[in-house]
């Protein structure tokens, strides 16, 4: 028999994670950045909070907060689809003191519940590599 070169093999505990390894490597889809703005019957949303969940539940829920214009800007969300929800805090933020009374300032809007809860919420996106807009009209 010739000299023919010696193929290298891959020891038997090690197969398994040969064999795997290129598979997980072609799930990791990298990340995204996503910006928009957040409208609530057509006017900007003035504060609150976009969480984006992955809908197979295999990272944890990336948030990012909504300014006094409506806009929201995420960065680094996982790839792949997510259902979207939006939250604003429960009362007026503007208190003096805290126990100072009850709280002065105009009272949040209320988002309906198809919006706020991530089993329910009828907003979804498949985030891709690199940056993308995504505008969120939410109605009454």
């Amino acid at each position: 028999m010739e000299n023919s070169p010696r193929i290298p093999t891959i020891p038997r505990p090690l197969r398994g994670w040969a064999a795997i390894l290129p598979l997980v490597l072609a799930g990791c889809g990298g990340s995204g950045d996503v910006s928009g703005t957040v409208r609530l019957g057509g006017k900007p949303l003035p504060g609150g909070r976009v969480t984006f969940h992955a809908q197979d539940k295999s990272t944890s829920p990336v948030s990012a907060p909504i300014n006094a214009d409506g806009t929201y800007r995420l960065d680094r969300c996982p790839t792949g689809p997510v259902r979207v929800t939006v939250q604003v805090a429960t009362e007026p933020t503007d208190r003096t003191k805290v126990g100072a009374g009850p709280a002065k300032g105009p009272r949040p809007p209320i988002i309906p519940r198809r919006y706020t809860d991530a089993d329910e919420s009828e907003l979804t996106l498949a985030v891709k590599r690199g940056s993308q807009t995504y505008d969120i009209d939410l109605t009454p």
